[in-house]
């Protein structure tokens, strides 16, 4: 693409330009005499090619199309029919298929592989060794190619390594299945996770953010059910019942990799189910996150930004604290809760009400998030709070306290309310398309960590009330309440200050504040860069 010059009139009358040098980064750029030196400018077609939708929030902007009440709910309604249906259906199915070992423990696949001592237990970790191997190709993959292609084809190959599981006969070959699983799946939450901020507003996102992430209780209803119709029968026939689970799951998993392959678009710039100028509003929409939505250059200097990030480091610790005790009840819920002294059955059922606690909390908090502003970090805390007073309960509760240790297991699984809501801190709150790639990799790398370290407290001379797997649960909780409140106090720290800083040097108004902050999230610049930005709490 030849230089261009980009003359448009915008809502403060300025022009902008970019600067094509790499060299100086974008908060250096030189400004047109005319325009005053705090605004971005550009002139370079490179950025306009490197950042997607720059130039459709230019033209909507050039074109003085407005975004009406009526055209953003019109938009909304589209958005939410289509690409929140295609991410809630993938995620069902993507925990259904990690999860199905927890259901496949309950028709006797320890003996038919002769698993000993804790190797179900690392069956259940090995997965996020895979999964923890995947971040970083899955971060270099979505900077250069669609969003929907990648989920699409590592659906398809997730679906058929669940198949495959269906013929394990030993450890060995469940355990290396069990790794290529994690890295297929390695790309679908970060992506959907990232995705949520090219679609959506900061006060739309964390309402759908939450449903995305309720996928995991569904998921768990339906594997719950499924269990329970399966009980019923035996295993006289060529297809025992373990063995059954994967067959149904991996099938429709690898069928539904290829609706997403065609289906799933990159971004609202790509969006065919969006006519041309609800495209243009659907970017104008998102570019009001200050954000941006996707470079696909890599920027050596974002990467310095995250890593002396404490938000990112407080999210990494969240994560990392939350997969201990997801990693105890993702894999053992139907273990611990069949050692309370209840039949196959009935376990079956029985784990489909906590799943049903999970879907409510998760509604309930991303519902609240959205609507009632700056309560992110409220919600988390009442999160947090019922889950360590569930896990406290399931401590120190006596075993014979059977419905009220249930109870206190089924409260435990409140707990994604805050974890949906902490990943969805990186697609809101931290901008640089670069520095949320490093930040989403190492966040879901602590994921991992916390996942595998989780199982291995559930140690199985230790029941009917694993003492060390609840105590373990509890300090994650505490470690996460403690980060999560410690994030949003310092978000409102950075917030006042740079109000305050706005006061005293009396640059900008609100709305060219606004304008400000939007425009240098379009020319993907780090919040550390843009001091007009403020966070959402």
């Amino acid at each position: 693409m030849s230089e261009i010059s980009v003359n448009t009139q915008i809502d403060v009358d300025e022009k902008l330009r970019i600067s094509s040098s790499e060299k100086a980064s974008l908060n250096e750029v030189e400004a047109v005499p005319a325009v005053p030196a705090h605004l971005p400018t550009i002139h370079s077609a490179t950025e306009l090619a490197l950042n997607v939708g720059l130039q459709e929030f230019l033209e909507c902007k050039e074109s003085g199309l407005e975004l009406t009440p009526e055209a953003n709910k019109r938009i909304l309604r589209k958005i939410d029919l289509y690409i929140l249906s295609l991410m809630f259906i993938t995620s069902i199915l993507q925990f259904l298929d990690k999860t199905a070992l927890n259901y496949a423990n309950l028709f006797g696949i320890r003996n038919d592989l002769d698993l000993t001592g804790s190797q179900l237990n690392w069956l259940a970790s090995i997965f996020y060794f895979g999964y923890m191997s995947g971040q970083f190709p899955a971060s270099y993959l979505y900077a250069r190619f669609s969003t929907g292609k990648i989920i699409g084809v590592c659906t398809v190959l997730w679906g058929i390594t669940v198949l495959a599981f269906s013929f394990t006969r030993n450890f060995a070959a469940a355990a290396v299945l069990r790794y290529f699983l994690g890295i297929f799946e390695a790309p679908i939450t970060p992506g959907l996770t990232l995705a949520v901020g090219y679609w959506w507003t900061r006060s739309e996102a964390p309402l759908r953010m939450n449903v995305i992430y309720s996928a995991l209780g569904w998921a768990g209803v339906i594997g719950s059910l499924m269990s329970a119709g399966i009980s019923g029968d035996t295993d006289s026939g060529p297809i025992k019942r373990w063995q059954l689970v994967f067959v149904v799951l991996g099938s429709i998993t690898t069928a539904w990799g290829f609706v997403i392959y065609f289906f799933l678009a990159d971004s609202p710039v790509e969006a065919q189910f969006l006519s041309r100028e609800d495209r243009l509003l659907a970017t104008r929409r998102v570019a009001q996150n200050q954000v941006g939505i996707k470079n696909g250059q890599f920027k050596l200097y974002q990467v310095k930004h995250a890593l002396i990030d404490i938000k990112m480091w407080l999210t990494i610790v969240t994560i990392f604290a939350a997969g201990i005790p997801n990693g105890v009840i993702s894999n053992f819920s139907t273990e611990l809760i069949n050692n309370l002294g209840f039949s196959t059955t009935n376990t079956a059922l029985l784990d489909c009400v906590g799943n049903l606690f999970q879907v409510v909390g998760l509604i309930v908090g991303g519902y609240v998030a959205s609507y009632i502003p700056n309560t992110r970090s409220l919600v988390c805390t009442a999160g947090n709070i019922a889950c360590l007073i569930g896990a406290a309960c399931l401590a120190y509760l006596p075993a014979n306290k059977t419905w009220l240790r249930l109870v206190a297991f089924w409260w435990n699984n409140v707990q994604s309310v805050s974890f949906s809501l902490a990943l969805n801190m990186i697609s809101v709150n931290m901008s640089g398309y670069t520095k949320k790639q490093i930040a989403s990799a190492l966040t879901f790398i602590a994921y991992c960590v916390g996942n595998i370290v989780g199982p291995q407290f559930v140690i199985q001379t230790q029941t009917p009330t694993f003492p060390t797997a609840t105590k373990a649960m509890m300090v994650g909780f505490v470690v996460k309440l403690v980060c999560q409140a410690a994030l949003g106090f310092y978000m409102l720290r950075v917030n006042t200050a740079r109000d305050n800083e706005m006061k005293q040097h009396d640059e900008l108004d609100k709305e060219s504040e606004r304008q400000r902050a939007e425009t240098a999230g379009m020319l993907d610049q780090t919040e550390f860069e843009n001091k007009a930005m403020r966070y959402v709490l």
